[in-house]
């Protein structure tokens, strides 16, 4: 295949997520704000706040404990996959 020279392929994160034992994925903070939509307010002042960084693991387990707070259902992370075929 080949792109026009004004478009680069980037490799993005896909990060998962266990919602009442489905799994769902996202590359965003917007997308998963989108899954839990039900406490998006909440979610979206604890991502400003805490300056949430979804490729640290240390704050991918302080958003999983915020969530655990919000009794969630099963809101767990999983290993996120390089995608190679998006866009920027």
């Amino acid at each position: 295949m080949v792109l026009p020279e004004n478009v680069t392929v980037a490799p993005d994160d896909i990060y998962w997520v266990q919602k009442n034992r489905d799994l769902k994925k996202f590359t965003s903070e917007r997308q998963f704000i989108k899954l839990f939509h039900e406490n998006g307010d909440k979610l979206k002042d604890f991502f400003r706040q805490n300056k949430i960084d979804l490729n640290s693991k240390v704050d991918q387990i302080k958003l999983e404990n915020y969530c655990d707070k919000l009794e969630f259902t099963s809101c767990l992370f999983y290993v996120p996959m390089k995608n190679t075929s998006s866009y920027p």
